[in-house]
């Protein structure tokens, strides 16, 4: 479906007052600068989540990460815990109805899947995939938009499936989100799930920087060192507007169900790198002799620190350059992208 096919509101305020409570303090129409009403007047509710202090109600959350990692499962768990309204990962979850919007994958296997998961039947969880007729719609169709006014989350598997236009535009990208935007404000919580590229500008997300920018909160799924399929996986965040989030969780996959680690050296390895991006962030360009001491004095023992700094490395997050004297420097690779 192309975007000039999306049946929206030409009129964003009408769009609002028809599928937005009419309780909602701002929606007055303005018809010049002294008609606005004052800031300082309106009531601000407090975020509320739908997966505690990771994923805000009324929000666009992206999931991001490479291809296999476990993006779609993870998601299908949550998914399962918010419409049962059952914790995740240790964390409370809202209970809801869930619509799940799949072009990735078959029906086979998203249940096998939910058999995998333990996830039982409720009539409030509902997947609008490929099997279906008409197959899943952009989600600008008037059937979401009708469904949104209940309060959902809704998974979208993947952007790319869905995204009408170019990834890499700035524009085609904004218009879309401007779509989830606007059933945001109708009520509706979104978990986008995208890949990561493979260049070194990418390893977060693929596209134009618009994606990141559209987004209230952003999370990058990685394996964890040692781990193999979804046993061992770290959550990274790189943004989040509501709160200050973990820069990184570990997660452990076992018994059909997803947990936070609670695995020693996963936990080791992943405070490490925080701790690393601290010292990053306040020392760019350091040594590594200066880097290492700064993280032994925020409690890493030398050879974890030291393990952190080379993954890092690796994973792209950090860049290694000479200094003087044959001496190495490092710095976070966002930062030198921001410089360039």
């Amino acid at each position: 479906m192309r975007q000039s096919e999306i049946p929206l509101e030409d009129d964003t305020l009408a769009f609002l007052r028809r599928y937005v409570p009419a309780a909602t303090p701002t929606l007055t129409r303005t018809t010049t600068v002294r008609d606005l009403p004052s800031i300082f007047d309106i009531e601000v509710p407090p975020v509320s989540w739908m997966l505690e202090r990771l994923v805000p109600a009324g929000g666009i959350t992206l999931l991001t990460g490479a291809p296999g990692i476990g993006k779609s499962m993870l998601a299908l768990a949550l998914a399962g815990a918010v419409v049962h309204g059952v914790p995740f990962i240790g964390r409370a979850t809202r209970r809801t109805p869930v619509l799940i919007l799949d072009r990735e994958n078959p029906h086979t296997v998203l249940k096998e899947r939910l058999e995998l998961l333990g996830i039982a039947r409720h009539d409030d969880l509902r997947v609008w995939g490929m099997w279906n007729s008409p197959e899943p719609p952009h989600p600008g169709a008037a059937p979401i938009l009708e469904f949104a006014r209940e309060r959902p989350l809704i998974v979208i598997d993947s952007l790319v499936c869905f995204h009408d236009g170019d990834e890499q535009s700035a524009s085609d990208t904004r218009r879309f989100f401007q779509v989830l935007r606007r059933l945001a404000a109708a009520g509706a919580t979104f978990l986008v799930q995208h890949h990561t590229g493979k260049g070194e500008g990418t390893k977060d997300y693929r596209g134009s920087s618009d994606i990141a920018a559209s987004v209230d909160a952003a999370f990058v799924l990685e394996r964890a060192e040692g781990g193999s399929g979804l046993d061992r996986l770290a959550l990274r965040c790189f943004k989040m507007r509501c709160a200050e989030a973990p820069l990184r969780l570990a997660i452990e996959f076992s018994d059909g169900r997803f947990s936070a680690s609670s695995d020693p050296y996963v936990l080791e390895t992943v405070r490490a790198r925080d701790s690393l991006r601290q010292v990053l962030s306040e020392m760019p360009g350091a040594t590594q002799k200066r880097v290492l001491a700064a993280m032994r004095e925020r409690g890493t023992a030398r050879n974890v620190a030291d393990r952190a700094l080379k993954q890092s490395v690796i994973a792209g997050e950090v860049t290694e350059s000479k200094g003087e004297h044959n001496s190495k420097t490092y710095a976070l690779a966002e930062l030198m992208e921001l410089q360039i």
